[in-house]
């Protein structure tokens, strides 16, 4: 995928393309648990508050990550066309 792209050009991103990986598969295990606790929630009142909380705080680490991963796509591409000139 675009990973493999970006480490095919600049090998030595490995430790930063495992991180982000890393983090890309922690937000979808983060993500299909909120969903297990909306699926299962027997009062939705009550645990509403709760799982705002949760999703806010999901939806502000998966700000970070788009981030994160943007910079290092940006900078993979700037490296490239740098060398090209």
């Amino acid at each position: 995928g675009l990973y493999d792209d970006v480490l095919s050009e600049h090998p030595s991103w490995t430790l930063t393309v495992s991180r982000i990986r890393q983090e890309q598969k922690t937000l979808v295990s983060q993500l299909t648990a909120l969903k297990a606790s909306l699926d299962h929630c027997e009062n939705f009142r009550e645990s509403s508050r709760f799982l705002k909380h949760e999703i806010m705080v999901w939806m502000n680490r998966l700000v970070q990550f788009n981030h994160r991963e943007k910079k290092l796509f940006q900078e993979a591409y700037n490296v490239e066309v740098g060398v090209g000139d």
